[in-house]
């Protein structure tokens, strides 16, 4: 009688093997690193861009009236120039803890916070 699986072999094992080492190393880049690393996440209309915040940076991002200009330096982003006619952007305080959020309306150009720790910090209180 003919048996309906091959004979296991050596091969195999070393593929399956590689594949459960792919597996695991993969599931690490994704989840295991950059679980405390807050980034900067930057919206505009022609895509989105992640920049780590313990790198610092200035970048260029197009936007409907042209380029805006975002720098990242000591783990804080601010909007340092667009243009936008009030520049109201410009004169928002850096952000630096996950959520905080700052944008240039007008150049459809939105810098947010995501990931880090939170450090246990308080963020309001309600009596």
């Amino acid at each position: 009688m003919k048996r309906p699986l091959r004979a296991f072999r050596a091969a195999d094992a070393v593929i399956i093997a590689l594949i459960l080492a792919a597996t695991i190393a993969s599931g690490y880049l994704v989840y295991g690193q950059g679980g405390n690393s807050a980034r900067l996440v930057i919206q505009g209309p022609t895509g989105t861009w992640m920049y780590d915040l313990k790198t610092d940076r200035t970048v260029e991002i197009p936007g409907k009236l042209g380029n805006t200009t975002i720098g990242i330096s000591g783990g804080k982003a601010r909007i340092l120039d667009s243009p936008c006619p009030t520049k109201t952007c410009v004169a928002e305080p850096p952000i630096s803890h996950k959520g905080d959020w700052s944008a240039c309306l007008p150049n459809a150009v939105i810098i947010r916070i995501e990931g880090g720790d939170e450090d246990g910090e308080v963020d309001a209180l309600v009596y």
